[in-house]
């Protein structure tokens, strides 16, 4: 349960599975087993047209959120304060997008309909989730390496 604000709601398996990612840097194997198990535990409460679509999706969004974490530690930017915003923003647009061309196919939707009514929402959606990637990392960050520092 969520609030929705101004009519659309975070998607927040996509917020925890970024920060997950951005924290503990899986292999990209094992960042697609992250993004499979995301998929599968939303399929039954989905209220989308086509719920198996959540696996692709979330799939493509950890993926994607686990090569861009790794572009960054290769560029040298690992310690940008922006990375959980940006990683969880591309990781919600590249599931979201996924998610809703999967559904402009299967309910036979125009083009137009995907490029202007669906995918706005996605970028606000993939905003809110940067926002909370973003404000939920340190704090969980903090708690992942005080818990390293106990054993």
């Amino acid at each position: 349960v969520s609030p929705n604000v101004g009519g659309v709601t975070p998607n927040w398996t996509i917020a925890m599975y970024s920060i997950v990612i951005n924290l503990t840097r899986p292999k990209l194997s094992q960042a697609i087993g992250i993004g499979f198990i995301a998929g599968l535990t939303l399929v039954p409460s989905s209220k989308s047209a086509f719920p198996l679509g959540n696996v692709a999706s979330e799939l493509a969004g950890a993926t994607v959120c686990c090569l861009l974490v790794e572009a960054m530690f290769k560029a040298g930017i690992s310690e940008w304060k922006l990375r959980p915003f940006i990683t969880g923003f591309v990781a919600t647009m590249t599931s979201g997008g996924l998610f809703t061309f999967i559904l402009k196919l299967i309910l036979g939707l125009p083009l137009h309909v995907w490029i202007y009514a669906m995918l706005p929402v996605v970028a606000i959606v993939g905003l809110l989730n940067g926002l909370i990637t973003f404000f939920l990392y340190a704090p969980v960050r903090k708690l992942f390496y005080f818990q390293e520092d106990e054993k």
